[in-house]
């Protein structure tokens, strides 16, 4: 489109981002009364405002009903023709303007990245796979260890792996400031609640603010691996030693904040690092991925799963699963250090 005579579309794309906009998004409607779909585009001044764009249908609804006029006749809204359903649409870009963005020229990079799973790779079953005591280290609770060789990229127990447990920005939003209070800090519910989305799950903020995902499959073991030394998932070059808790995360990490507008990765479907493999891996080998690709952007998380991660491959205190399990809290785990 940069050379044709919808060469608009691009001119608006850099000038939105040369003022400073955070984000673009776009979408088609194909009700408007004209002969063919039009494209619109949504230009963000923060980044994190991309949670209420992707919204499940109930929030929408929700804040549809709290900020628009009633009217009278009895009707639930004055919108006709729109809700939170509707909102589910039209939150993802079409292949087609993926297509176009990816013509562009230079060709953005992550364009050249895999889409989605590679059916050429080849599947194991998740019977391949078998939970016992971790080896990583002494204070490692339970982990994940394979039973046959594993190649290069292969994927193992991906049909289990995709249907995890999601808590989107909102939720989690809510689950941290109760956590926070200090009214509530000791409840038993919130606390597991806590426990469990931290210690078993993945913080991610590619839809702004954090969402969670929790594996639903024996996955949800699998280890740490200290500096970068990771078998399954992200290959990245970040650890806990040659990073700072102090600073925001590394580009490396949240380098999907930095594509302004960009349909490829709107599009692109959840990586779920725990099912695919780094190298080639041998069987008996337990698998481990790099828990820093899992901990967010958000600073205050980054600095708090840093520092966990830090104190743990030290062999100062235990995870968050095995202080948990065991009845301890980071409060507990801190007073250890100290001693």
């Amino acid at each position: 489109d940069q050379f044709t005579r919808d060469s608009c579309v691009a001119d608006m794309v850099d000038r939105a981002t040369d003022v400073g906009f955070k984000n673009i998004l776009n979408y088609e409607e194909g009700h408007c009364g004209f002969m063919a779909p039009w494209s619109f585009f949504i230009a963000l001044k923060d980044y994190n405002s991309r949670s209420d764009w992707f919204a499940n249908e109930a929030t929408v609804t929700l804040k549809m009903r709290q900020r628009l006029m009633r009217v009278k006749g009895g009707e639930a809204s004055p919108l006709l023709f729109f809700d939170g359903a509707t909102m589910k649409q039209l939150q993802y870009p079409s292949k087609a303007m993926e297509v176009v963005h990816c013509r562009r020229i230079p060709q953005p990079e992550e364009c050249k990245d895999d889409h989605g799973l590679n059916p050429d790779n080849r599947h194991h079953p998740i019977d391949v796979l078998e939970v016992r005591q971790s080896s990583v280290s002494e204070n490692a609770g339970r982990g994940v260890f394979t039973k046959v060789d594993l190649k290069k990229n292969e994927y193992v127990g991906m049909d289990r792996l995709v249907h995890a447990v999601y808590m989107e920005p909102a939720t989690h939003d809510l689950m941290t400031a109760w956590y926070e209070n200090e009214h509530w800090n000791w409840d038993y519910h919130n606390k597991a609640m806590e426990g469990y989305t931290h210690g078993y799950g993945h913080l991610f903020g590619d839809h702004g603010g954090t969402h969670a995902f929790v594996d639903a499959s024996l996955h949800t073991f699998i280890n740490h691996a200290c500096n970068a030394q990771n078998n399954m998932g992200h290959d990245i070059s970040v650890t806990e030693t040659n990073v700072s808790p102090d600073d925001p995360p590394p580009d490396e990490i949240q380098r999907y904040t930095s594509r302004i507008y960009s349909p490829f990765t709107d599009r692109q479907m959840h990586f779920y690092s725990a099912g695919h493999a780094r190298r080639d891996i041998s069987a008996g080998e337990e698998l481990t991925d790099n828990y820093l690709a899992l901990s967010g952007i958000q600073k205050g998380f980054w600095k708090e799963e840093l520092k966990s991660l830090r104190a743990v491959c030290a062999g100062e205190h235990v995870g968050r699963v095995t202080a948990y399990e065991s009845g301890k809290d980071e409060k507990d785990n801190n007073e250890e250090k100290k001693n």
